[in-house]
């Protein structure tokens, strides 16, 4: 109707911008109008809008699912309400104020009575909505909805693949922190990371939101509640799809996981494959991170902490890392397996020589009982070794024992034959 001032424009992020406030924005700041003869104007004029169609789109109320506001019986299609809503707390006809439950009962419409290609549009409508509810007063309102209509929002942002939601999203997460005056239910926070997981590796490297992000996550997956661990493992698997290698942000959450006696084995791999995710060349913090998980005894989590430890290991000798990695080799400490891997990566890793590689070889050699320790312990030292250096008798003494114990098989004895002129000086 052409005396129907609601006519609609958009601004450059698609939210709709009415007339009423493009008529008044001259003499106001733009959705607060003063009481002018505009304003008078406006309210007389109302009346002459059809009460058919809808005072946002001006097109007829038949066209799409519609919404009545309990305050003052105007009637809206749902979707333009709910973008008039995200801007003013106002009826868009009568500018009476919209309640909050009013505004909770649209949301809740808005997830559950649309479908086919609309359903995606709506789920967002209502997360943007809510996310501007819950921006306008202290109370959080998540509350009000059960877990499994907030999960299928998030679940249908993923499926649209809405990144515009990561804010809603975090704002989920967040809602768990211990300021905050409402905890999310531990499901939709699990829900909550999964969908960050989905949408974040998306974006490029240069994206502003990125620390954002990992520390969000970083703070979920660092918790301490044995409780949580199923929210802490999806926080983990998260941080290993969004992460970067080298992150000094993201290493310290695995080494606190490989570090505690109380998490579930399943946590523990997660971040066995993140550190193997993070680790770069010469870095001794994910050595360290990377000699927790190769003591562990499941297999798998050694083999990602080994390939951890073979892609950081510093390329100028460091002591200390060499003695953490000679410990893990001592007869009796740790699983054999432990043992055997230890001691093949000193051989693989040290340089030829290594006094201390040596040391732990030749007391495997001595002392070890299984046979594929003892193995190991040939071959690190066949690689190490030279002949006359005076750091090699450690493990020649072993080579001398190995040979003259009659206990030994004969194949032991005959490799560490073979191994002893590697060693032995001439004469």
């Amino acid at each position: 109707k052409s005396q129907c001032i609601w006519a609609v424009s958009r601004d450059v992020h698609g939210r709709p911008i009415f007339a009423r406030e493009l008529r008044l924005g001259m003499g106001a700041s733009a959705g607060r109008p003063t009481e002018d003869r505009s304003l008078q104007y406006q309210r007389e004029e109302l009346s002459e809008c059809e009460e058919d169609e809808c005072a946002v789109c001006l097109s007829g109320l038949d066209r799409a699912p519609t919404f009545q506001l309990a305050e003052c019986g105007h009637s809206f299609h749902s979707l333009c309400l709910a973008s008039a809503l995200q801007l003013s707390p106002l009826c868009p006809l009568c500018r009476q104020h919209v309640s909050e439950e009013v505004a909770l009962s649209l949301v809740q419409t808005l997830f559950s009575s649309f479908e086919g290609t609309s359903s995606g549009a709506a789920a967002a409508l209502a997360a943007e909505l809510l996310t501007e509810l819950r921006a306008r007063g202290p109370r959080t309102i998540d509350a009000e909805f059960s877990a499994e209509e907030t999960i299928a929002a998030l679940q249908r942002a993923v499926q649209q693949r809405d990144d515009s939601k990561i804010p809603y999203v975090a704002a989920l997460l967040q809602a768990g922190e211990p300021e905050s005056h409402v905890r999310q239910p531990l499901e939709v926070r699990v829900a909550a990371v999964a969908a960050l997981r989905k949408l974040v590796p998306a974006f490029p490297a240069t994206w502003p939101g990125w620390q954002p992000v990992l520390q969000l996550l970083t703070v979920t997956a660092s918790s301490s509640t044995l409780s949580e661990d199923p929210l802490r493992l999806a926080a983990v698997q998260a941080l290993r799809e969004v992460t970067r290698p080298g992150d000094p942000l993201v290493l310290p959450v695995a080494q606190q996981i490989l570090a505690s006696d109380s998490v579930g084995l399943e946590l523990r791999l997660a971040a066995g494959s993140l550190l193997q995710t993070l680790a770069v060349q010469d870095d001794a913090d994910t050595v360290r991170a990377a000699l927790l998980a190769l003591g562990d005894e499941h297999h798998t989590l050694r083999g990602f902490g080994a390939a951890a430890l073979r892609k950081a290991w510093p390329q100028n000798r460091d002591e200390t890392l060499l003695q953490g990695l000679a410990l893990l080799t001592e007869p009796g400490a740790g699983l054999p397996e432990v043992r055997q891997q230890a001691l093949e990566l000193l051989g693989q890793l040290s340089e030829p020589g290594e006094p201390l590689s040596l040391a732990a070889a030749g007391l495997a050699l001595e002392s070890e009982r299984d046979e594929a320790v003892v193995l190991a312990a040939l071959r690190s030292v066949t690689r190490l070794g030279r002949a006359g250096a005076w750091c090699a008798s450690d493990a020649m003494n072993g080579l001398l024992h190995l040979i003259t114990e009659p206990s030994r098989s004969a194949s032991l004895r005959a490799a560490a034959l073979e191994a002893l002129p590697r060693l032995a000086p001439r004469g």
